[in-house]
């Protein structure tokens, strides 16, 4: 649920950023007066948020929308509920 809440978090500010698609999974996002370079295949921005902790950040998002994929698919494994529940499952 952290998770999510987070990704939701991002969707709303992903709302303010424009994507421009520059070519194969690349993309030009205006962000107020900032500009980043989105690469959806590799998942990396160049905000370094994506990058750091594996959520979209707003303008990965922004991007993920402009082809229509759904931000949670691109999360990594760790912050499934099946990780989760192999991490701390003995506990339980």
């Amino acid at each position: 649920p952290k998770i999510r809440k987070k990704v939701l978090n991002n969707a709303e500010y992903a709302n303010m950023c424009y994507a421009l698609p520059a070519g194969q999974g690349i993309f030009q996002v205006q962000s107020k007066e900032f500009q980043y370079t989105v690469d959806i295949i590799s998942k990396h921005c160049d905000c370094r948020r994506w990058d750091m902790i594996g959520i979209p950040c707003n303008h990965a998002i922004s991007c993920l929308r402009h082809e229509r994929i759904s931000p949670e698919s691109v999360l990594p494994n760790c912050y499934s509920t099946d990780a989760f529940k192999r991490a701390y499952g003995f506990n339980i």
